[in-house]
């Protein structure tokens, strides 16, 4: 991944894109409750649970508002993308170290040749 992308997703989409928290909501998973970024982060600390609100959602959490209208469609049908984009949210949302697992996981992600 560029240098300067990296770095703008790590230390600055929390301030370009700050989180819109809502209610208890059925929806996706995202940020450190998506399952394989839960996994990336630990136990030893715990992670809240938020989503991305979706009718016939798998979770129930707090709601975080996604980037753009429709992502839960399309996140719906390509789990990669899915795993990206909750990648993003947990660099706005996650602490220092949240942060700089997520990054990291999104770099791998980025480079990585799709299977």
């Amino acid at each position: 991944m560029d240098t300067s992308l990296h770095e703008f997703l790590v230390y600055g989409a929390r301030y370009a894109f700050p989180a819109v928290h809502g209610p208890e909501r059925v929806g996706l998973p995202t940020a450190g409750s998506h399952p394989e970024l839960a996994s990336v982060f630990g136990t030893d600390e715990p992670v809240r649970t938020l989503v991305w609100p979706m009718e016939g959602g798998t979770v129930r959490g707090e709601a975080l508002v996604p980037l753009f209208n429709g992502v839960t469609k399309v996140a719906a049908r390509d789990a990669r993308l899915h795993k990206m984009l909750a990648c993003v949210d947990a660099l706005r949302v996650g602490n220092s170290r949240q942060r700089g697992s997520a990054g990291e996981f999104l770099q791998h992600m980025i480079t990585a040749r799709p299977q």
